[in-house]
């Protein structure tokens, strides 16, 4: 069964971060930032009561937000059940929160988090080079509302 529960930083110890993140230095300590900031909501996505991922939007002024995430392996357990709530949480966002936009970046060289963007419902707008802090190229997704 996945669940929502609002984000504890404990949560990220259980969550077997997926390749993607194996380098990036800076997620953790990300989403603990967002966590304490007056202008993000973060929450954990369980499946089984174990963490499988940190979901969170930061507002970037007033009707946009920027959609970040940690994601876990465990969420090849229930990727369908997955991308459902992920849906359902951006669909919450935009309409609790009176947005009009969300966009996230996703990193060009790993095609699972391309496929998850576009089965989230985001559309490709283009291709940031060099804008990661590792140096890799990164793609705009965004939905309209």
């Amino acid at each position: 069964m996945i669940s929502v529960s609002t984000f504890d930083p404990m949560d990220l110890v259980h969550i077997k971060k997926t390749e993607a993140y194996a380098d990036d230095k800076y997620a953790d300590s990300n989403a603990i930032y967002a966590h304490h900031s007056d202008n993000s909501f973060v929450h954990t996505v369980s499946y089984g009561g174990v963490p499988i991922a940190i979901l969170g939007i930061t507002f970037l002024w007033p009707g946009v937000g920027y959609l970040w995430g940690i994601l876990g392996e465990g969420i090849k357990k229930c990727p369908k059940s997955f991308v459902k709530v992920t849906r359902q949480l951006i669909e919450q966002y935009a309409k609790n929160l009176g947005l009009w936009r969300v966009h996230m970046d996703v990193i060009a060289r790993y095609h699972p988090a391309i496929r998850f963007a576009e089965s989230i419902g985001l559309t490709r707008e283009g291709l940031m080079k060099k804008f990661g802090s590792d140096g890799h190229d990164y793609y705009r997704y965004a939905r309209l509302f």
